[in-house]
């Protein structure tokens, strides 16, 4: 008897934990995955007004490079200045933070919030940066995800 509750309490209660955790865990949705690299497009009306959210695209086109862990994300540009992306996704895109961009006054940090489109030729971001210090319009955006090689 004494071996039968022994058993119960060390096999049977970890499987009745375990079988909880599961049950719990089956309505979760994982985010979307918005990991790789994207092809960032800013028109050229919208570069050339930009003074509160302006960063230098190479020659080859400004590319935005995004690791995903959960919700958070990190990014980098691949300007000279590396500037750097952190945000957060929510329910139907992204909000972060562009740390490096050459902002209003010399402020570093500009905002960026964008929305996340399925379109027939993959995943795409539509959005804009901002610079809450400054008066000057958003600068829209669009960046679409590059098929991984």
């Amino acid at each position: 008897m004494k071996t039968a509750l022994l058993y119960v309490a060390l096999v049977g209660v970890p499987l009745l934990g375990l079988t909880g955790i599961l049950y719990l865990g089956q309505r979760l949705v994982p985010p979307p995955g918005v990991g790789g690299t994207w092809a960032f497009t800013v028109g050229e009306h919208e570069q050339a007004r930009a003074p509160c959210a302006r960063i230098e695209a190479p020659e080859d086109g400004l590319e935005l490079v995004l690791s995903q862990s959960g919700p958070r994300l990190d990014g980098r540009f691949n300007d000279a200045a590396q500037t750097r992306l952190s945000g957060r996704l929510h329910a139907a895109g992204i909000r972060g933070r562009v740390r490096g961009a050459d902002g209003c006054a010399g402020n570093a940090l500009v905002q960026l919030e964008a929305e996340l489109r399925e379109e027939a030729d993959g995943l795409h971001l539509v959005g804009r940066l901002t610079d809450p210090g400054c008066a000057c319009a958003p600068v829209a955006f669009v960046a679409v995800r590059k098929p991984e090689t």
